[in-house]
């Protein structure tokens, strides 16, 4: 990495982190990845309903990236706007007003990524 790259130009994406981990500890990314696919299988609770919490956890954390995978995710599997309004109020409700600005954003991604320019 260069002085004037940002970590965010080193690891741009979900996909990147989970590479550079994985060479750092192969144990630790294997583990990450098991209990990513565990935890995502369609249980009691379907798989777009888990990257709607997903998507609100993201937005309460102001995880960008988090956000940008989960929307993309979210929207590949029938996630509506109205469902993700309703989602975000339920986050600005415990979080406050860090949520209610990161939750436009969050819709600004999800209109992006409906539009296919995202």
């Amino acid at each position: 990495m260069s002085k004037t790259q940002t970590v965010n130009e080193q690891i741009p994406t979900f996909s990147d982190a989970i590479s550079t981990m994985a060479l750092a500890s192969a144990g630790m990314a294997s583990a990450f990845e098991n209990l990513y696919t565990a935890t995502l299988n369609i249980g009691e609770i379907t798989y777009k309903f888990k990257e709607l919490i997903a998507i609100t956890i993201a937005i309460a954390s102001g995880a960008d990236e988090l956000l940008r995978n989960h929307i993309h995710s979210g929207v590949k599997n029938g996630l509506t706007r109205e469902e993700l309004v309703e989602g975000i109020g339920v986050v600005v409700l415990m979080k406050g007003e860090g949520a209610f600005i990161y939750g436009a954003k969050a819709l600004a991604m999800y209109d992006l990524t409906k539009s296919g320019e995202c």
